[in-house]
This record gives structure tokens, sequence and C-alpha cells, in this order.
């Protein structure tokens, strides 16, 4: 394990510098402890998700291929903003940023394209292991209206929006969708899954907050959903509701349809223009109860009519995710190969 060395290069860096970013690539305390790490274990790759500019300036001055792979929403703010790496001349990005999607691709090319490649891979835990056996033309077979099953994705941070909104700030979704689980949702089960950020740090509090907001309502659940994966979850639910999370992209690859709460339309078309053109996901008004129940229902039997073309287009995706490793392997043996001339 190399956290040591990364710790102290940080605590040198907060320290002495008084300063997060990179100030001087020559003398950054973490990137010399990446190079150190690095010419200790040898890459020839590296994967990681948002991979730190100093880590990316470090691989690329030991001639090591750094890759970003998608785990969210690529959008402006925080990793993938100019302004991240402003003070070192866009040094620091990593060589290429692994897509689910030709949206989140288009993203890329067209305000970082100059300082990063890009290509789409599709959504690696679609194709891993575990989610084999969740084949969404047999995982989600059209069920009676009585068992419409609704994944409900709880978000880990208030927005300004929000800040008034008790049920918001301690769980994670407005009091106009509890109000309406609670008095118009009787015709449907609803999961309730925790964000990761509220299953490392909140969970018990969270679970409890559940506990006393639904007691006695025998058709809200969050045991379950919140045991296995997103994908697991997302096998067994009809539709999927979120505030705004990466989430809905993650649900239009099962089939799933996406119910967005955030009425913020600029936001939401940055997010999902192109779900909510496709019909993988529709805003929501909470204040329309008869629209938003029969939104629901024909969500859920809709899902039956687009298995085929879920069909194809997984099948698609796991070619271009296969061209993805092919090209490592390539990538590899390439660099063997240079090593023994």
């Amino acid at each position: 394990m190399y956290n040591r060395p990364l710790l102290f290069a940080y605590l040198k860096k907060f320290i002495l510098l008084r300063s997060s970013r990179v100030i001087d690539i020559d003398s950054d305390p973490v990137i010399q402890a990446w190079r150190f790490i690095l010419k200790k274990i040898q890459p020839k790759i590296i994967i990681g998700v948002n991979p730190s500019p100093e880590l990316c300036i470090a691989a690329k001055g030991l001639d090591i291929y750094v890759a970003d792979i998608q785990h969210g929403i690529i959008a402006p703010g925080n990793y993938y903003d100019l302004g991240k790496r402003s003070n070192i001349k866009q040094q620091g990005w990593p060589d290429i940023i692994l897509c689910w999607d030709e949206f989140s691709k288009n993203f890329v090319e067209s305000n970082i394209g100059s300082f990063v490649d890009s290509i789409v891979i599709g959504h690696p835990a679609i194709f891993s292991i575990s989610s084999r056996k969740l084949s969404p033309q047999l995982a989600n077979k059209v069920r009676s209206i009585e068992q419409i099953s609704i994944l409900v994705t709880l978000t880990s941070i208030c927005p300004e929006s929000h800040l008034n909104d008790l049920h918001f700030k301690k769980i994670g979704i407005p009091d106009s969708l509890v109000n309406f689980i609670l008095e118009y949702g009787s015709d449907f089960n609803w999961h309730l899954r925790l964000h990761p950020a509220q299953f490392t740090n909140s969970k018990k509090e969270v679970y409890h907050y559940l506990s006393v907001l639904f007691k006695g309502v025998l058709n809200v659940f969050w045991e379950d959903c919140n045991n296995g994966t997103l994908h697991t979850a997302l096998s067994k639910s009809s539709v999927h509701i979120t505030f705004n999370s990466a989430s809905a992209r993650e649900a239009a690859f099962m089939g799933v349809k996406s119910g967005i709460l955030d009425n913020d339309e600029e936001t939401v078309n940055l997010y999902f223009s192109d779900l909510i053109r496709d019909g993988l996901a529709a805003m929501i008004k909470l204040q329309d109860i008869s629209g938003f129940k029969t939104w629901l229902i024909n969500c859920h039997r809709q899902k039956e009519a687009d298995l085929g073309l879920l069909k194809s287009e997984t099948s698609e995706m796991q070619d271009k995710f296969n061209t993805f490793i092919n090209s490592l392997r390539k990538r590899l043996k390439d660099y063997k190969m240079t090593r023994n001339s």
C-alpha cells in the first residue's frame, strides 16, 4: 500500500504551500510522491475514476497511459472544468476519457477535446460477471399493474432550491414526492435506494428517518434495494425516479425510464437532453397527480415493447466494450515488444 507517501505529500502541500492545487509542477510534493509510487509498481496503463492532475502529470512523465472512466454525469464544474487546470496551462489531463455514451463523448469533444481524447465503451458494470445474469430481456418482464415497482434514488446533497425542505435535507428526496407516496402511492411499490455517499456516511441516520417517516406504510421498502448493486435494483423495477442523479443514465442502459424531479430546465437539459429526446426520461410535475400516475403506468406497460430495441443496443455496446478491451491488450503487447527490442 502506498497511502503513506501520498498522505505525507498532501500534508506537506497544505502546510508549506497552503494550497490544494498544483502551483509548480517540478516541485509539487504530490506529483513527486506519485512518481515514487509509479516507479515502484511500474504500471503500463492506469484506469481510474477522475485520476488527479498530479497522478496524470507523473504518469505522462513516465510514459504511462492514463484513462479516466466515467462514473457519473460529465458536465461543467470540478474535474471536467477548464478552470481546474488553468493555472498549469491545462496540464494534468488523462490521455483519454472512457465514456458511457455518445452524449457524454460529445460534451468532452466540445468542451475539453483540445486536451483529452474520448471514446465510448458503454457502462462497464453492464458487462461485469455479476451483471450477466441481469439480462434486461429476462429480468424486465412486465408485471401486472398491481406489482409496479418504482426505484427512487436518493440524493446526498441538498440543492439551494430545497434548503427549506426538511425531507430533502434529511434523506435526499423532496417533500412533494414523500407526500405523493403517502397520500396517492398505494397502487405502487416504492423502493428507496441511498446515494453511495449516504450509504457510507449516514446510512444509520437515513434508515432511521425512513422508518419513522414511513412507519406502517407496507408498500415502501429500502432494505432489499440497498443490499445489491444499482443495476440489480433497476432490473427489478418498472420505473426510476430521481432528482437529477446520473442513475437516470444507468437506468436507460437497463431499459428503465426515469422521472426527473428537478424543475430547472437548463440543468436537466444539460444532463439529460438526449434521454428526454429519446423518451427515456421526463421532467415530472408532482402537482399533476393523475398525470403522474398515468405516466408511471404507461412507462411500466411500454417496457415489453422496448425489450427488442434494448437487446440490440446492449449488443452494440458490448461490441464497443470488447473493442476497448482489445485495444488495451494491443497497447500492452506493443509495450512489451518495445521493451524487448
